[in-house]
């Protein structure tokens, strides 16, 4: 990945992203505390969320990138099978009901997924 056009926005490839497929880790600096985040896309629109269920905090990945449940249709918490919404971070089911993941506001420019987000900055 070429970091050198936006060495603080940019995220990943917009390449490294697949529609229900693995997510790209990446770590944010928020309120002074760095904090695990991913990328995914879901109907060819790239969401970034802190990677953190809304239930207790625990990270959401059952292995290392993976968020989606098998049809790749929600985002699943490895620790409590909560479901999420893609594109709103909503929980549909289980412990959290009704509470949602924290976003990240991002956008894809030249082939790359930037940070949009003033209130964090990317930790390399």
């Amino acid at each position: 990945m070429n970091r050198a056009k936006n060495p603080n926005r940019v995220i990943c490839k917009s390449s490294d992203l697949s529609n229900g497929g693995k997510g790209v880790l990446f770590s944010v600096l928020m309120q002074g505390r760095e904090l695990p985040a991913f990328v995914i896309r879901h109907d060819e629109k790239a969401y970034a969320y802190l990677n953190q269920c809304a239930h207790l905090f625990l990270e959401l990945d059952w292995d290392t990138g993976e968020f989606f449940d098998h049809d790749g249709e929600f985002i699943v918490c490895a620790n409590h099978g909560a479901l999420f919404e893609p594109d709103t971070g909503l929980c549909i089911n289980g412990p959290c009901y009704g509470l949602s993941l924290t976003g990240i506001s991002i956008s894809e420019s030249g082939g790359c997924v930037l940070m949009e987000d003033g209130r964090i900055s990317l930790v390399d």
